[in-house]
């Protein structure tokens, strides 16, 4: 995708799209650096925003908390009722371990966008890290439902299966994640778990 981007932007491409959906190809590859360099300040605010909040994503990938909050704030202040920024800041909260907040910030999401299943992975860390399992692991059938891939969510409903000692659910789970990814550390992990 990175290259087909870039080929796009060779040949003459608006910046308004090229930009930030470089930013999420480089994002997803694990190229902070290369994601926080590009610049927001040329574009129109709706991609600026969508931009600022990759770029945010990434700071907070890389442990910058500060800057993760900076950006994100300036994402909504140009456009505020963008999503992907909104869950960026439940994003943030989680991550900071502060599941109140992330569940004030998702709720809301949730709400309006019920289909969101970013949301509900996103409420089901939060309720892990509230102690409330069966709830988390309500969220993340919810996540999985709503996600094209899940692979993540499904990890994490394995792991709070196995808490719950439910082992057959577990494994369940386990059966799945190592047939889309059978070498995958996560997917053994669960299953070595098991």
């Amino acid at each position: 995708a990175e290259k087909e981007i870039q080929r796009a932007q060779e040949l003459g491409w608006r910046a308004e799209d090229i930009r930030p959906a470089l930013a999420k190809t480089l994002l997803g590859q694990g190229k902070f650096a290369e994601v926080l360099a590009l610049e927001s300040r040329d574009l129109n605010p709706a991609s600026a925003a969508h931009l600022l909040t990759s770029q945010a994503l990434a700071a907070l990938s890389n442990n910058q908390a500060d800057k993760a909050r900076e950006l994100v704030a300036q994402a909504l202040s140009k456009d505020p009722q963008l999503l992907e920024a909104k869950l960026a800041e439940a994003t943030m909260a989680v991550y900071e371990g502060d599941p109140t907040d992330a569940l004030n910030r998702v709720e809301p999401i949730l709400a309006g966008a019920p289909e969101t299943g970013e949301a509900w992975w996103l409420k089901g860390q939060a309720l892990v890290q509230q102690g409330k399992l069966e709830d988390a692991r309500g969220a993340f059938d919810q996540s999985i439902a709503h996600s094209s891939i899940g692979f993540a969510d499904r990890v994490a409903r394995a792991l709070v299966s196995v808490q719950l000692e439910d082992y057959e659910a577990a494994q369940s789970d386990a059966t799945e994640l190592l047939k889309l990814s059978p070498k995958n550390p996560a997917a053994n992990y669960v299953q070595g778990v098991l």
